[in-house]
């Protein structure tokens, strides 16, 4: 039986920027559709709906955020989501 942890994350319809974030650690930003700008490291599909994103705590990250960096991660659901964007800030 296959399950949702089985699956990979491009199977969920993510856009690419969001499903390498699952897959490749890295620096990427999301919009959401009610205008929160979020700055994050990587992402896990928690289901078809929803997916978990984390940040480290950079104290040297001055980015302006909409949403604070939270310590045990950010549930997203994904129909929310503008864009999503890989190196916002370059490479």
């Amino acid at each position: 039986m296959t399950t949702h942890e089985d699956l990979g994350p491009e199977t969920y319809g993510y856009p690419p920027a969001l499903a390498k974030a699952c897959v490749d650690p890295f620096d990427y930003a999301m919009k959401l559709e009610t205008g929160e700008l979020i700055f994050f490291e990587e992402a896990t599909p928690h289901n078809f709906d929803w997916v978990y994103i984390r940040s480290t705590d950079d104290p040297s990250d001055r980015r302006p955020r909409d949403i604070p960096l939270c310590d045990r991660g950010l549930f997203v659901r994904v129909s929310s989501i503008v864009w999503v964007a890989d190196a916002p800030n370059g490479s």
